[in-house]
């Protein structure tokens, strides 16, 4: 287990979103304690900097990585 450093909150994805056999299989949308949001993995990789300052702007940003 890894220790999520400034990380104040992450988003509710539901049951249905992670792999029943990896749980981290998919990235998880944060908020760090500046109040900003970003994608980081399993591991606690940024993989998106935390730069966004809505969850709706980060939301639709997020869908065209896919």
């Amino acid at each position: 287990m890894t220790v999520l450093k400034n990380i104040s909150m992450i988003k509710d994805e539901g049951t249905g979103y992670f792999n029943f056999l990896n749980e981290y299989s998919k990235p998880l949308v944060c908020r760090n304690s500046d109040h900003f949001y970003g994608i980081i993995d399993g591991k606690g990789t940024v993989i998106v900097p935390f730069i966004y300052e809505d969850i709706v702007t980060f939301g639709n940003l997020k869908m065209k990585l896919w």
